[in-house]
């Protein structure tokens, strides 16, 4: 945290000796403008003491008639900031550092989703702050659904009257879904009569709260319906979606097959697959057709599969076999014939039909490496194999080369080289995924960032992305962001102090997915983070 202060303390004299090198008056709105950020600044980095002098300094320039800020005075209003600039003493933390706090309910993610973005904001802010909720916001259909499919929230806070272009309210679109996941869902209304928490339930909803809401009730529902989802998710061995048995049970059932294999010395082979341009049939078709493919795959599956064969999914479009009993060949021959049965199959939904492939790695176990994780790592070399060769294939572990991790890409768009620094160094302290490499990198200014390419490349790609910078707005490098990669997938956080609903409003529709209000505990960033490349790749 040293260093931190260090350079924060370089930057500000900078600033301070320019402008008293110049012997010119200041502008007001430049030093509102210092002032502002560098309160934000020194709260992040735990200098509060430095936090406290700079608001206290801005309300003085605030408050002041005058445009312009002579030296001398400037120099008389700025002493403490003086002080703490030029003074080669060792700046001391002041209370606990931002690094070392970690949020209650860091690690569950609430999306809210209502066309009143002052309410987003306030609850958003209240959830955060008081009950430590990763809260995900969405003031559109549209952007409620990309969210939802893209970062799987434990819960959906949602106001019924919330509507797409075609009148078809956010629960009608995720109905299919809810009915089969274990996801609660709160639906909020200014219309509290019966007929309409009839037709909020009929729509799949778990719990109805009148508006305006009171933050602390809704606080409490969340509490109890996010921890019966954890209860009733720990017991149950099924996925939600698909029926067929989750990564807990599969896990279970290699130890018990795994003993077996040792015990009777019989074959074990496991098969990991995953449904070619999956990603094509929800853009193509929407979410819903991708889940009853889901639907129908896992079905599918399960009946050209033996009894005591485990089928199980892993997340996603992929999903593992264990085939008991079975040598390679015998696996080999059994996929090869799924698959050719599967691309004759034609899914069906709303009167569309679609027909799919898949492509598969398969492996027969031996009793040298008892991990089950080391076991789908070798299928999933097999699988990055069989889509390298043109996909709609199954290959073996003995014709795989070493897999090529897949990129997520971090970058962190901010002028000041001391928040900079911080985040890009925080970032870096994340653990690698299995079979992803993660490349962060920091940008001084949007310009820069968009010139260099950075979104050209990777699997996946998460921005945090300052709002105020010079050359180029951070709402300006959003929209141009948006507007160069259509249909790519990019997580944008915005790094912002502005507390205007309408700045939020514009961030959101230009496609922005999160927001951090200035000032933020660097934790927050490393959640967030966190949070983002489990979901991506899970």
């Amino acid at each position: 945290m040293q260093k931190y202060h260090s350079r924060l303390r370089q930057s500000v004299k900078h600033k301070l000796q320019t402008w008293f090198d110049q012997h010119q008056p200041v502008p007001k709105d430049e030093v509102e403008l210092f002032l502002h950020a560098l309160a934000a600044k020194a709260r992040t980095v735990s200098l509060h003491c430095v936090g406290s002098d700079a608001v206290h300094c801005l309300k003085k320039v605030q408050n002041d008639t005058k445009q312009t800020w002579p030296v001398a005075e400037l120099k008389q209003l700025l002493q403490p900031i003086i002080s703490f600039a030029f003074s080669e003493q060792p700046a001391l933390d002041q209370g606990q550092s931002g690094l070392e706090v970690a949020a209650s309910h860091d690690d569950q993610v609430v999306l809210i989703a209502d066309e009143d973005t002052s309410l987003l904001v306030d609850l958003k802010d209240y959830l955060t702050e008081n009950k430590g909720y990763h809260v995900l916001v969405a003031s559109s259909v549209k952007k409620a659904l990309a969210t939802f499919y893209d970062l799987k929230p434990d819960c959906l806070v949602t106001q019924i009257e919330l509507k797409d272009e075609l009148g078809h309210n956010l629960l009608t679109h995720l109905k299919p879904y809810l009915d089969n996941a274990l996801i609660p869902t709160v639906v909020m209304s200014e219309d509290n009569s019966k007929q309409m928490r009839i037709r909020a339930y009929e729509l799949g909803a778990d719990d109805f709260l009148p508006k305006p809401v009171d933050r602390e009730e809704l606080a409490v529902r969340l509490e109890r319906h996010l921890t019966k989802k954890k209860q009733l998710s720990s017991l149950l061995l099924t996925d939600e979606l698909t029926g067929v048995y989750n990564r807990r049970f599969l896990q279970e059932a290699f130890r018990r097959l795994l003993a077996e294999h040792k015990r009777q010395k019989q074959p074990l082979c496991m098969v990991v697959l995953d449904v070619d341009h999956f990603k094509m049939v929800n853009d193509t078709y929407g979410h819903v057709m991708g889940d009853k493919v889901l639907q129908g795959l896992a079905q599918y599956l399960q009946e050209e599969t033996r009894a005591y064969d485990v089928v199980a999914r892993l997340g996603g479009e992929e999903f593992a076999l264990l085939l008991p009993r079975t040598k390679l060949a015998g696996a080999m021959s059994l996929m090869n014939r799924i698959l050719r049965g599967l691309s004759q199959k034609k899914f069906e939904h709303a009167g569309r039909n679609i027909s799919l492939t898949f492509s598969a790695g398969v492996v027969e176990v031996d009793v040298n490496n008892e991990s089950l994780a080391y076991w789908l790592e070798v299928c999933d070399q097999a699988l990055y194999e069989a889509k390298q060769q043109g996909r709609a294939r199954v290959v073996s572990v003995q014709n795989t080369r070493q897999e090529k991790n897949k990129q997520i890409k971090i970058a962190v768009v901010d002028d000041d080289p001391v928040m900079r620094t911080i985040v890009v160094d925080l970032l870096k302290k994340i653990e690698r995924p299995n079979n992803f490499t993660l490349l962060i990198e920091g940008f001084e200014d949007g310009l820069t960032f968009l010139q260099s390419g950075w979104a050209d490349k990777g699997d996946y790609h998460i921005v945090f992305l300052d709002g105020i910078m010079p050359k180029m707005d951070g709402l300006e490098v959003l929209y141009q962001l948006k507007k160069s990669q259509p249909g790519k997938r990019i997580m944008v956080i915005m790094l912002t102090g502005r507390k205007g609903a309408a700045d939020i409003q514009r961030a959101l529709e230009l496609g922005a997915d999160d927001y951090l209000t200035k000032p933020f505990k660097p934790i927050e960033i490393l959640s967030r983070a966190k949070q983002i490349i489990q979901r991506v790749t899970e």
